[in-house]
């Protein structure tokens, strides 16, 4: 591990992105909004009281090494592009996310090639209030911020509305180089779920891999050449999608390391990491994507359905399901004496499966374990 590179890796929740890190071969070194207990464990790491600002103060000390963000710090993009000043970025910058921001150009990239996407306004003059329209944050991540639209007064920071499409949530995983883009594998997104305790339109997990057909699959890789074209993406990135029968509807952008990437690495042993590197650093893609394995993977995100309090019982059955080698069965471990608000996330919670319903099956049970330990 000592002769490994270093990559720092930065964001409201790291873990995840260290562990790739670390099985393509890198010495991760994180910093983060919570630093839970299995990061600490796996890779130097400082939880940041003043997240995300105290970041550049934290760079300014870090190891002389290239940097990943993560999950949301796409949001800060004056931030990113300082950051970028101190140390080499692999991943997209402060540019391209400014650029991105903007809903109208991501849905005239789309229609440019000639995919369907859902309408977008900036303004609620005109929209129906029955609830067929959503309100979304510009700025945002996991589905936080997001409503039906009722006609209510818009608050709480710059705003845009999506026509709402329904049918099954999933998320497309990419890397991106030179104008163009490999696509890497799907899976379904777990969106709102009250066994988790999340919020209506709340992420709250992922079930890979997701097998599409002949046709979604060629829409899925116009989708990522499009704004790969378009906007100048480099490394990884996600699309989240709705499929309804053999149309997909794309209708957010993640321009980063996604929650589904550590799935997909174990549906199909592919070290992300080290394709995100080589798309930022020499601008290379994979020539394929590798296919899946027999087994489904998924993982669930339990919130606190009230204020919490992690003492030494709970924190010691956590911490048993934390593997000392492979793949955990909990992850994000919260510190003891962690005091965790309702409605924050509290624990990953993985599972396993020969399909999506056995899958779906073991990692309810496992969730409905978990919640017993919490609320006992």
């Amino acid at each position: 591990m000592s002769d490994s590179p270093t990559l720092l890796i930065v964001g409201a929740s790291a873990r995840a992105a260290a562990m790739s890190a670390i099985r393509a071969g890198y010495r991760p070194v994180a910093a983060d909004l919570f630093g839970d207990d299995d990061l600490n464990g796996t890779c130097p790491t400082t939880r940041l009281e003043r997240y995300p600002f105290g970041l550049s103060d934290w760079m300014s000390s870090a190891p002389r090494a290239p940097w990943i963000y993560v999950g949301a710090l796409e949001n800060y993009p004056a931030l990113v592009d300082q950051l970028a000043h101190q140390r080499t970025l692999y991943g997209n910058t402060a540019t391209v996310l400014h650029r991105l921001r903007d809903p109208r150009k991501m849905s005239c990239a789309y229609q440019s090639a000639r995919l369907a996407c859902p309408e977008v306004r900036l303004s609620p003059a005109g929209i129906p209030v029955d609830g067929s329209w959503l309100q979304k944050p510009i700025s945002s991540g996991g589905g936080a911020g997001i409503i039906p639209y009722h006609g209510e007064e818009t608050s709480g920071g710059p705003c845009y509305f999506q026509r709402r499409i329904d049918g099954l949530t999933c998320s497309a995983v990419y890397v991106a180089a030179r104008g163009t883009s490999t696509l890497l594998g799907a899976s379904q997104q777990l969106v709102g779920g009250p066994w988790t305790g999340a919020g209506t339109f709340t992420y709250c997990g992922s079930l890979a891999s997701l097998r599409l057909t002949t046709e979604q699959q060629q829409v899925f890789v116009r989708l990522g050449n499009a704004v790969a074209e378009q906007f100048g993406l480099r490394g990884l990135f996600g699309i989240d999608a709705i499929l309804t029968g053999t149309d997909v509807w794309p209708v957010e952008l993640n321009p980063r390391y996604t929650s589904s990437v550590e799935l997909l690495e174990r549906a199909t042993g592919i070290p992300v990491i080290d394709q995100h590197v080589a798309a930022c650093r020499d601008g290379r893609l994979p020539d394929r994507p590798k296919p899946f394995g027999d087994r489904c993977y998924g993982k669930a995100i339990l919130f606190a359905e009230r204020d919490l309090s992690v003492d030494t019982k709970l924190h010691a059955r956590f911490r048993a399901g934390v593997s000392r080698g492979g793949w955990p069965e909990l992850a994000d471990i919260p510190p003891r004496g962690t005091q965790i608000p309702r409605h924050r996330p509290v624990i990953t919670v993985f599972a396993e499966g020969a399909d999506h319903d056995e899958l779906s099956a073991e990692l309810w049970r496992r969730t409905d374990e978990i919640r017993s330990w919490l609320y006992a």
